[in-house]
């Protein structure tokens, strides 16, 4: 088959995506399609390409999640050790002491949750960029479609044109121009 726009076949231009791609992709590409996108027809190989772009998209969030959910065990953690040993320093700490070491333990507590919001914050950034970065890249490739529409649509112009000057040769021709007129 062939594109109704370009007039490339769909097979090439898979085959120039498929080349386009980083070796990590590829890999995924060829475990996840084997036999290679050439097996199936463009259609399907879009959609199955589309599913892969999905899960790349899905996993990156995850780690993101379980990268913050370390962090946060990390931090219950050290707030139990920390809990533990304000216990064992309250029962051997006169009462004027116990509140002073209260107020240094609440402050380092708040300063830890503060650092917390501040690195969730930061992600929430990060993530917003992504989108925005991958806004920008869409609608790129709709500029750069759109530019191959027009090319498409600019040689199915001139190609009849070209094809009528091939018909009646060139001077050099000798078949065409037996003569050799100029």
């Amino acid at each position: 088959m062939q594109c109704p726009t370009h007039e490339i076949p769909d097979l090439v231009l898979l085959e120039y995506f498929y080349r386009s791609l980083n070796p990590r992709n590829r890999g995924l590409i060829d475990q996840l399609i084997p036999g290679g996108l050439e097996r199936y027809s463009y259609e399907t190989a879009t959609k199955l390409l589309d599913l892969v772009a999905k899960t790349n998209k899905d996993t990156e969030k995850e780690q993101h999640l379980i990268i913050l959910l370390g962090h946060m065990d990390n931090l219950t953690q050290k707030v139990k050790e920390l809990e533990v040993m304000s216990k064992e320093k309250s029962k051997c700490m006169p009462p004027t002491e116990q509140g002073r070491s209260m107020d240094i333990e609440d402050k380092r507590i708040k300063d830890m949750l503060v650092t917390i919001l501040q690195k969730l914050n930061a992600q929430d950034r990060v993530l917003e960029e992504i989108w925005e970065n991958v806004e920008v890249l869409n609608q790129m490739s709709s500029s750069h479609s759109r530019s191959i529409e027009l090319i498409g649509t600019r040689l199915g112009r001139v190609i009849p044109h070209l094809h009528q000057a091939q018909g009646k040769g060139l001077p050099n021709d000798v078949l065409a121009n037996p003569k050799r007129e100029i």
